[in-house]
């Protein structure tokens, strides 16, 4: 039976929940916008080589590499964790500067773009078993890690933007890095499940 403990425990989590997409809903917006550009835009330029379409021509590298067998889970995981923290990196060493917000939009779009034409190739390329797999593997994992990565980078440009206008003590008086700590570590955990599941995708289709 549940107590009140777990219902206090409960709407705190509610409040904490709601308080931040308040703070944040106009960035999450700007980059959820971004990143549906990037989608689109690579659902497009896809769609442009017609038949011409190869595996090779996915912009994902590690993918790729993974499909043809020259990369495992593991190293397809470090790969795209090594990427990603590059770019978080930095995101946060652009503090003072408002490139911030033009670097995290243009790597945002970059992640859409990504997406959306290795989604759009391989239903090309593998036909049934590509639809399968876009469906309950790539497209779903992506958009979750996407949306996590959305969050942590809109944290990091209002963090920016607070540093640079009151000085790093007014940042850190709104106790926001546990926030980005949970944050990262479900984005972690997420992008570790999802390279754990690919080889289903190279069980399924077949890569010459």
């Amino acid at each position: 039976m549940r107590d009140g403990f777990f219902y206090r425990n409960l709407y705190s989590l509610k409040s904490i929940v709601s308080a931040f997409f308040r703070k944040y809903w106009l960035c999450i917006l700007f980059l959820s916008c971004s990143f549906l550009l990037g989608v689109v835009t690579g659902i497009f330029t896809a769609s442009k080589y017609s038949g011409k379409l190869e595996l090779e021509h996915i912009p994902d590298e590690s993918f790729v590499a993974f499909l043809c067998g020259d990369k495992g889970s593991f190293s397809l995981f470090f790969s795209y964790l090594i990427s990603f923290a590059i770019v978080f990196v930095i995101v946060l060493l652009l503090h003072k500067s408002k490139l911030c917000v033009f670097f995290t939009f243009f790597y945002i779009v970059s992640r859409g773009y990504i997406l959306g034409f290795t989604l759009f190739a391989i239903i090309t390329l593998f036909g049934l078993a590509g639809i399968i797999n876009a469906i309950i593997i790539v497209l779903p994992f992506w958009l979750i890690i996407s949306f996590m990565l959305i969050l942590i980078s809109s944290i990091c440009i209002m963090k920016n933007s607070l540093i640079r206008k009151y000085g790093r003590y007014c940042y850190e008086s709104l106790n926001i890095k546990s926030v980005l700590i949970i944050l990262i570590f479900l984005f972690v955990a997420f992008l570790f499940l999802l390279c754990m599941v690919y080889p289903i995708i190279k069980i399924t289709i077949i890569v010459n």
